[in-house]
């Protein structure tokens, strides 16, 4: 997710603004530390337009993964 959100210029703030989330909200799931609602991970998924499965979006990426 934090991925998709930096690839389209986001910040954290603002993503969490159009999802209808509070930052820390979204920070703790970019972290890994929370896990979104369905709901949550719907709302997320549009504002970031994404079309693909929503386990994609939230899989941890690995270091390695991130740099390529």
């Amino acid at each position: 997710m934090k991925f998709e959100r930096e690839k389209q210029g986001l910040t954290q703030a603002a993503l969490a603004r159009v999802a209808w989330l509070n930052s820390s909200e979204l920070s703790k799931m970019e972290r890994g530390r929370t896990v979104p609602y369905e709901e949550q991970a719907r709302r997320i998924a549009a504002a970031l337009r994404w079309e693909g499965p929503l386990e994609e979006l939230f899989a941890p990426i690995d270091a390695g993964e991130a740099s390529a």
